[in-house]
């Protein structure tokens, strides 16, 4: 079953008749990505009624389940009387920021806060990818404020942190700053297929302090999740999907067992293990500074092209051919950085999927790149096709 099933499944059950679980954190995760702005603080979810519903989940990067999982949320005897205490979101684009948290209050004294992930934005997807050159990003250090403000009040004696995606990695991050004293207010972290860290992240004594109490889940074909690096000393668990490739992101592919637990699995498969493979080549070919010039003339290009959500550049003709027309303005030595990340990229990819799986992945990633990029340069392909013909180098792989 899904989170949806879970929740009408368990409806009747109060978190003193079971505890409140991964499965749970999982919920309120979910629930991080409601627009509850509009709402009079504190507001019990009983009182959501339907319009409010369809409010809430009136996004653009929700599915049809969300509206059906808040509504379930709302009906259940489990959710209904928890209070949302707090929502606070900030976008800002000239520092490059994306940021909302909820605030949930289960009972007296004892919380959930829980970060949004990522929201589609363009500015959203720029701000994720300058993680792998800027630390903190903008939300890390804004959601490391919000917690520290947070535990600090007298009323708040128990607090549980969660997040999918890019909240994940904001739960992780502004958790492990914590000073002890407030730091000992929080019960668990539950990150959900969050990118990971740079290495010195986890040498902080703060870090030290809580990475115990910080789990991590990701699916089988995790890529999100893997990308940086995780705490060697802190596995983390692997949570079966009803879909595939980059699909099992999305939390309402995660398998939920009859039991109310997630339906652990063994091994990650060999679509993570390649991706993240890939991203660790790409981040040791460019340096910082490469990356932020590449990221920077990435989306300055997106930002001319008037696109918005990142999906647009597959999904809408107009915004995939104005991207394009955007990119052709450019000077020519800027065409070819971009051009050259674009082959990079997929050279790598090529190295890492295709000469173990064949034509299969071959097409997956050529019509996948030739959508996103309106068959921006033919000969991007045609040099990927040797590559893939061809037996690489042993120093293309290291």
């Amino acid at each position: 079953m899904n989170v949806t099933d879970y929740v009408v499944q368990y409806r009747n059950k109060t978190f003193k008749d079971m505890p409140l679980s991964e499965v749970d954190g999982m919920v309120f995760a979910q629930m991080a990505y409601y627009n509850f702005s509009e709402l009079k603080k504190p507001f019990k979810l009983i009182n959501l009624n339907d319009q409010e519903i369809e409010l809430a989940t009136r996004t653009r990067n929700l599915y049809e389940q969300d509206p059906l999982l808040l509504k379930a949320i709302a009906y259940s005897k489990r959710f209904q009387n928890i209070k949302i205490v707090e929502q606070y979101s900030d976008f800002d684009i000239d520092i490059v920021m994306q940021f909302s948290v909820t605030a949930f209050e289960l009972s007296k004294g004892y919380y959930v806060v829980a970060f949004r992930g990522t929201d589609g934005t363009a500015i959203g997807w720029k701000e994720d990818l300058e993680m792998t050159y800027m630390f903190p990003v903008p939300a890390q250090d804004r959601a490391e404020k919000f917690l520290r403000a947070f535990l600090k009040q007298r009323s708040v004696k128990k607090v549980i942190v969660v997040g999918h995606s890019k909240g994940g990695n904001l739960a992780a991050y502004a958790s492990a700053k914590m000073e002890k004293d407030i730091q000992d207010k929080i019960e668990v972290v539950y990150n959900y297929d969050g990118p990971g860290f740079f290495d010195y992240f986890y040498t902080y004594p703060t870090y030290k302090e809580i990475k115990d109490r910080i789990f991590k889940f990701i699916p089988p074909q995790s890529c999100v999740g893997r990308l940086l690096h995780n705490d060697k000393d802190t596995k983390y668990r692997i949570v079966n999907s009803d879909r595939s490739f980059l699909m099992q992101h999305w939390a309402h592919s995660w398998v939920i067992k009859q039991d109310g637990t997630f339906d652990f699995v063994s091994d990650l498969q060999e679509f993570s293990e390649n991706m993240n493979t890939t991203s660790d080549d790409l981040l040791v070919t460019y340096t910082a500074t490469e990356r932020r010039e590449l990221i920077d003339l990435l989306f300055k290009t997106i930002n001319n092209a008037n696109v918005a959500y990142m999906d647009d550049l597959y999904l809408r003709k107009e915004d995939a051919k104005a991207f394009y027309d955007e990119f052709r303005k450019l000077p020519k030595d800027e065409r070819a950085k971009l051009l050259n990340f674009i082959t990079t990229f997929l050279k790598y990819t090529s190295m890492n999927y295709i000469l173990d799986k064949g034509s299969e992945w071959w097409n997956i990633i050529k019509d996948t790149v030739s959508n996103v990029l309106n068959k921006v340069d033919k000969t991007v392909f045609v040099e990927l096709k040797s590559s893939r013909d061809k037996k690489p180098d042993k120093d293309d792989n290291k």
